[in-house]
């Protein structure tokens, strides 16, 4: 069976999350941190993550990184508050980022004219309608464009 560790992923999100904070942390408003968070800090850690197989576990120690570094920033220990900013911030929960970054990657896979992505195209297409299923009952109106709009929709109502 093949696992993946995130842990040096998360250990270089927070390299590069305290590094904006130390940064800019006093000066910059909370919305300008988070920005940057989701420019800059996100993609250290969800990297390769669209490409392997991720346990929910994992999804929840990754989602647990980005709470703490939250919390940090927020200067809070409840979860809960973070969520709201999430919510009023108007962004993505990491599970389903992974999700979208999933679709993304197999649709690019399926469309790929390599000949080794081409012995792959059947179990993409399985994976990427599984991702599908899992945010509508009808397959056929979902698609890798439309995906994050509908993940939207279900997070901020």
């Amino acid at each position: 069976m093949f696992n993946c560790s995130f842990d040096y992923a998360k250990s270089k999100y927070f390299r590069s999350f305290n590094a904006i904070l130390s940064t800019v942390g006093r000066y910059a408003s909370e919305e300008v941190i988070i920005s940057l968070i989701y420019a800059k800090c996100l993609p250290v850690l969800l990297y390769s993550t669209d490409a392997c197989r991720i346990l929910v576990r994992d999804k929840r120690s990754l989602e647990f990184t980005v709470n703490r570094s939250l919390m940090k920033l927020f200067r809070t220990s409840s979860a809960n508050i973070v969520q709201d900013c999430l919510k009023f911030f108007r962004l993505l929960p990491i599970g389903n980022l992974i999700d979208i970054r999933t679709a993304r990657f197999l649709e690019d896979l399926i469309i790929n004219e390599n000949y080794v992505c081409r012995l792959f195209v059947r179990n993409a297409k399985c994976s990427l309608d599984k991702t599908f299923s899992m945010y509508s009952d009808n397959i056929q109106v979902v698609s890798t464009r439309n995906l994050r709009s509908v993940i939207s929709d279900m997070c901020f109502g």
